[in-house]
């Protein structure tokens, strides 16, 4: 891609010395992250590169350190650049933050990498997008964190700043643009992620084996927790349901997968307490299983009778629609992207958050009805391959990609 001055840079670039765009019909693409563990969002990313049609794209990733997100991508046969950053705060002064040393080694590697377009996070858009504007490439910010409202001093930039703010879901956006818009709502695109529906699907024919496998009750009814440990995601409220389940159904198990993906020691402290008080409670001890990170979530989600999401807040929730493309009915908390992919009573239920009663009650009807619980994963399998596939996700995506081009800016 052409950059529009023919002086050097400040790394004494020549723009004839700078590698060009391969060709039009091929455009490259640079992903940044920031966070490099497998939360959902992550997750999703990996999902969106290997989607992307390499006859027409070029994904390339580029996080600040190595990390599970990097190794899973490099498996995709997908170009990968580790340069240290600190990663941006929600208080971050954009005047300052630009002017970081690092700041410079990423603008250098983009000159190299010529991209026609660049996708940044949240905790990188304050270093990444005063370079694009100097490079005139056209740049995403990928908003898919619940706690982005930005602060006074900040509105000018995300105004001057992306060409397109793209948002997990309508809640995301909502929130970021807040009650009296600061930005057009036509600046802010909704993209809902999508799911491999061929990875995650039924196994009726392995359950048993994949219940043993995972050190988990062949038959007993099983209910479930997937997501890193975060005081958000809500463990102690599942904890507290599984006991007043427990107490009616004390033949029930349940199991939560998850870790402390990003290394965050608060996420550590929450973990260490989640552990203890199943640990010091019998009731807890003899019937939760922690099976801690798992490569293949898809495996545990299909083994699964219920699947509960009870977080305060989820961005998208990737774990609940999983579910319902394994044909595995959800009970999960009514605020951000959950309301938007469940449909109540149908393929799932939704519940206020901080209500184990509510998630309890919800369980225990759908363990004492069968056909209801293969009514409704039907329902969801349907609806997922319908609105939320992983084939929708990178076609939307796409759609977004090819809007923007060089005259656009």
């Amino acid at each position: 891609m052409a950059v529009a001055s023919d002086t050097p840079d400040l790394l004494g670039n020549h723009p004839e010395s700078r590698p060009a765009q391969p060709s039009l019909s091929m455009k490259r693409i640079v992903f940044f992250s920031y966070y490099v563990g497998l939360g959902g969002g992550e997750t999703s990313l990996r999902s969106l590169l290997s989607a992307l049609d390499r006859k027409r794209y070029t994904p390339i990733l580029i996080c600040p350190r190595e990390g599970r997100l990097t190794q899973a991508v490099r498996k995709l046969d997908i170009e990968v650049h580790v340069i240290p950053y600190w990663g941006a705060s929600i208080w971050f002064v954009p005047l300052l933050w630009r002017a970081f040393p690092f700041v410079q080694r990423i603008k250098s590697l983009l000159i190299k990498l010529s991209p026609a377009i660049v996708q940044s996070d949240f905790h990188t858009l304050p270093y990444v997008a005063p370079i694009c504007r100097k490079l005139r490439i056209p740049l995403i910010f990928a908003c898919w964190g619940w706690w982005f409202h930005p602060k006074p001093w900040q509105r000018n930039f995300y105004r001057k700043g992306p060409e397109i703010i793209a948002t997990m879901s309508e809640s995301i956006k909502y929130g970021f643009i807040g009650t009296q818009p600061f930005i057009s709502p036509d600046r802010v695109q909704v993209v809902y992620p999508g799911v491999d529906t061929n990875l995650f699907r039924p196994f009726p024919l392995e359950r048993e084996a994949i219940r043993v496998e995972l050190n988990l009750d062949s038959h007993a009814p099983l209910v479930t927790l997937i997501g890193r440990f975060q005081s958000v995601k809500g463990h102690d409220v599942f904890l507290s349901a599984c006991k007043l389940v427990a107490q009616n159904s004390p033949e029930t198990r349940f199991a939560i997968a998850g870790e402390n993906a990003f290394g965050i020691p608060s996420d550590e402290a929450f973990k260490q307490k989640i552990l203890s008080i199943i640990a010091t409670d019998r009731m807890l001890q003899e019937r939760v299983k922690f099976l801690g990170w798992i490569s293949e979530p898809e495996r545990l989600l299909a083994a699964s009778d219920i699947v509960v999401c009870s977080s305060y807040f989820e961005s998208f929730g990737m774990v609940p629609v999983e579910a319902m493309a394994s044909e595995v009915p959800v009970v999960s908390t009514n605020v951000g992207g959950p309301a938007e992919t469940i449909v109540d009573g149908r393929t799932g239920y939704l519940v206020p958050p901080g209500r184990p009663d509510l998630i309890a009650e919800k369980i225990l009807m759908l363990l004492s009805d069968q056909a209801k619980r293969q009514k409704m994963g039907s329902a969801g399998r349907e609806r997922v391959l319908q609105n939320f596939s992983l084939e929708r996700y990178a076609a939307n995506f796409s759609k977004l990609l090819d809007s923007l081009t060089p005259k656009s800016i």
